[in-house]
C-alpha cells in the first residue's frame, strides 16, 4: 500500500491530508517517568483527533526507556523498550530482552528505541520476524549531532537489511530505504531535516528484496550450524 507518513514535533496541530501515520520527533529530553502518563493520553487524544496511527517520541516508564504506538481510536497497539542503552543512561536504565514487532494496517512495524538502530543483530531478527518497515526514533544532544550518524545508521541499516526506515531526532527527521530504489543511489526518499515532513512510499517496494535476503541467509550453511549449536 501506498503509505503516507507526517514526521512533526509533538502534538503539532495536523494539517496536512490524507496521513497515515504520524511520527513525533522528540523534544530536548526524553519524557520522564513522572509525566509518562500524561503524556501517553495526550498521545492517545492526538490519534483519536486527527484519525492516525501515531508513533510517540521516547518516554521512561521505570527504568526503561519506550516508545509506544496508537491506533486511530486511540488503542495503544504496542510498546517497544529499548534493548540496548546508550552509555550515559546505564546507571538509571535497564535493556530490555525482547524484539516486538507490532501488527497493523499499514503492516508489521519495529520501534528501534534510541540507539537499538544502531544494533545490527536488533534489527536482523525483526527482519526475521516479518518486519514490513522500522521506525527510528533517537535522542542525544546537539553537540553529539553529525551527519554521519544518519549516513551510518539509518542509510546503512535500510541498505543491508533492505527495508525502509522512518526515523527522528530532537533535530532532524528522514525517510529511508534500499538505495536501489532511489533515482540517486541515495536511498533517501526524503533527507534529513529539521523541517516537518510528510512523505509517501510503498514498503512493498523492497519486499522482493528483503525476502530474498532472508533465503540466502536462512540457505546460509554458518546460519544453521550456528542454530544447531544454540539448540543443543
Amino acid at each position: 500500500m501506498n503509505l503516507k507518513v507526517c514526521l512533526v514535533k509533538p502534538f503539532t496541530p495536523l494539517e496536512e491530508k490524507g496521513c497515515h501515520l504520524v511520527v513525533f520527533k522528540n523534544g530536548e529530553s526524553v519524557v520522564p517517568p513522572d509525566l509518562s502518563e500524561l503524556f501517553l493520553t495526550s498521545c492517545q487524544r492526538y490519534a483519536q483527533k486527527y484519525k492516525v496511527h501515531l508513533a510517540t517520541g521516547l518516554y521512561q516508564d521505570g527504568n526503561r526507556l519506550c516508545m509506544a504506538l496508537f491506533s486511530p481510536d486511540g488503542e495503544m497497539m504496542g510498546v517497544q523498550q529499548a534493548t540496548h542503552i546508550n552509555l550515559r543512561w546505564l546507571d538509571e536504565l535497564e535493556p530490555y530482552d525482547e524484539v516486538e514487532i507490532i501488527s497493523t494496517p499499514l503492516g508489521k512495524i519495529f520501534l528501534a528505541v534510541d540507539v537499538d538502530i544502531y544494533h545490527p543483530e536488533v534489527l536482523r531478527l525483526a527482519i526475521f520476524n516479518e518486519c514490513d518497515f522500522i521506525i527510528s526514533s533517537q535522542m542525544f544532544p546537539m553537540v553529539d549531532f553529525h551527519d554521519d550518524r544518519i549516513l551510518f545508521g539509518i542509510r546503512s541499516a535500510a541498505a543491508a537489511n533492505r527495508v525502509h526506515i522512518v526515523h527522528t531526532t530532537p533535530f532532524s527527521s528522514a525517510v529511508v530505504c534500499p538505495p536501489g530504489l532511489t533515482e540517486d543511489g541515495s536511498g533517501f526518499l526524503a533527507y534529513p531535516s529539521g523541517r516537518d515532513q510528510a512523505v509517501e512510499f510503498d514498503w512493498e517496494d523492497a519486499s522482493i528484496l528483503r525476502h530474498a535476503l532472508m533465503d540466502d541467509l536462512l540457505g546460509c550453511g554458518c546460519l544453521h550450524h550456528n542454530r544447531n549449536l544454540l539448540e543443543k
